[in-house]
């Protein structure tokens, strides 16, 4: 249990109101929280001054006197219940109720019932100052509220923990499409990410060992409120006039992220006590630092790492920072499509990267996923839907792939026989790949001491089309590779060595091929995934 919630169940500690499996965490933490002790001995202390007033000199005053005062404290007493959310205003009625009643003077002498009538305006007294207090200590944004939805688990990876402010439910492992309710806390390892989709549009990340609970606003139109006790995470809002802002609340730093921004922070204990480092990669966000002392805005672009006590957090531009690692394997499908112009299916989440299915085919209007070469052509679609790859084109894929990697690619009838595609798969210090289509499907590996080839028949077929099936796949600790065609397949050939991250850069060098299907699935490398989530 941390300060906060401590805090928040003082009031019904000291009432004896909470489940026994809360007051235990309560107690527990007062033993080791020295700050909080300080609060809980001040508001016992003014617990017993309370209970002692009955037992002040009984004033003496005019049966209309009296009577005043009790309507006041009852109308005062009154005036505070309403303002208390239902569970506690049920609770606070009972108590009153319970004190009017033990007030409630018998039928004996006339000193007596004056005694009773002075008791009972105290008793009243008595009751509002304790529900004073109780409004003082209750969070509006706080667990005592009923929760209501503000999120879904969209998705977690590693290690996720869920912890529901309910007595006697444990930390346990998260459930991904979960409804996320206010005052549900969260809690990842070191391997540990999730996403959670926001009712009002936008997400909030977990990223590792972050400890994260999410707050409804203090009052009516103010910020939703994420508190990061710990660990790395983000706030990405869209815009719109409809969009809930939301209030990081870190020990070092206050954030508030307003819509159509996107920041990232990660929050810990150094050298100087707490500090926390915030990162925008879109919009603005303002910040309060120094424990109020101070008010900062951070731009797109930018960093700062605030400290608890600091005064000064000056702002740096961040040219070499961009986002998480972490955030690119948060990302979904509609995510990852924007980075194309066709359609886009992730197969699985890897360290590495996504497994993704690429469908480049039937080609959109206007291509934009190839980069052509100074002084060529680039493919072109065609009514049919086909991909064109005129003569004397030459255009490289726009992102890099890497292994395992399928590649599938069929010549359309309407190609010349005597037309061709050459496809370079992999090109460095390291070697080259090539593989040449025509009237054979010849794969050439060259490394930097020799070259070897593999050929097999190709578009054998009297309308000069072709399958051609390209499989670069794991073998003994490498990685080997098969062309296969409609007639047959070549043997595999082993990769050149020293293959790095983003290995695969398919260029297309066409002689008038029209390809008709054109279908990848390979790994999108995590570090370009991070470059496009930062808009490079």
């Amino acid at each position: 249990m941390n300060c906060n919630e401590c805090r928040e169940k003082l009031s019904d500690f000291l009432l004896d109101e909470l489940p026994e499996s809360e007051a235990v965490l309560v107690q527990e933490h007062l033993s080791l929280c020295p700050e909080c002790m300080s609060i809980y001995k001040e508001l016992k202390g003014t617990g017993r001054a309370l209970e002692a007033v009955p037992a002040m000199n009984v004033v003496a005053g005019s049966e209309e006197w009296r009577n005043q005062v009790k309507d006041l404290g009852r109308e005062e007493s009154e005036k505070i219940i309403r303002l208390l959310p239902p569970d506690k205003r049920a609770r606070a009625e009972m108590r009153r109720a319970a004190r009017l009643s033990q007030a409630r003077p018998p039928a004996t002498s006339q000193r007596m019932q004056k005694r009773g009538g002075m008791f009972t305006v105290i008793a009243l007294i008595v009751a509002g100052l304790a529900i004073v207090a109780a409004i003082l200590l209750y969070p509006m944004g706080g667990t005592s509220r009923e929760p209501v939805q503000v999120a879904t688990l969209a998705l977690c990876m590693g290690k996720v923990s869920q912890f529901y402010q309910r007595a006697g439910e444990p930390w346990s492992p998260a459930q991904q499409g979960k409804t996320v309710l206010t005052g549900d806390a969260y809690s990842t390892g070191a391997d540990g990410r999730a996403r959670f989709d926001l009712g009002g549009g936008g997400a909030v990340f977990a990223g590792p060992d972050a400890d994260l609970k999410f707050q409804r606003p203090e009052s009516e139109g103010k910020d939703w409120i994420l508190r990061l006790d710990a660990g790395e995470a983000g706030v990405e809002l869209p815009e719109g006039p409809s969009v809930h802002g939301w209030t990081v609340v870190a020990a070092a730093v206050e954030v508030r992220v307003r819509p159509g921004a996107r920041v990232y922070l990660n929050s810990g204990r150094g050298g100087n006590g707490a500090q926390c480092t915030v990162y925008v990669s879109k919009g603005g966000v303002q910040a309060a630092f120094g424990r109020g002392k101070g008010n900062q805005e951070v731009s797109a672009g930018q960093a700062a790492v605030f400290y608890e006590d600091s005064k000064l957090a000056p702002t740096s531009d961040a040219a070499d920072a961009t986002v998480p690692g972490w955030r690119a394997d948060l990302l979904t499908e509609t995510e990852v499509k924007a980075f194309f112009t066709f359609p886009v299916k992730i197969k699985e989440r890897r360290a590495a990267g996504l497994l993704v299915e690429l469908n480049l085919t039937p080609a959109p209007e206007h291509p934009s996923d190839w980069t052509v070469e100074s002084g060529k052509r680039g493919p072109m679609k065609q009514t049919s839907g086909a991909l064109l790859f005129p003569a004397d084109s030459r255009a490289l894929f726009t992102a890099p792939l890497d292994p395992p990697m399928t590649l599938e690619l069929d010549l359309a009838p309407e190609t010349p026989k005597e037309a061709g595609l050459a496809l370079t798969l992999f090109e460095s210090a390291a070697g080259r790949v090539n593989v040449d289509l025509d009237r054979v499907a010849q794969l050439t590996v060259r490394d930097k001491d020799h070259a070897r080839s593999e050929k097999v028949s190709a578009r054998t077929k009297p309308n000069g089309s072709e399958a051609l099936k390209l499989e670069a796949s794991a073998s003994a600790g490498d990685y080997a590779i098969v062309v296969t065609t409609n007639s047959g397949s070549t043997k595999p050939l082993l990769l050149p060595h020293g293959l790095e991250n983003g290995a695969f850069s398919i260029r297309g060098v066409g002689d008038s091929a029209y390809v008709e299907r054109l279908r990848i699935v390979a790994v999108l490398p995590r570090a370009w995934l991070r470059k496009k989530l930062s808009g490079e």
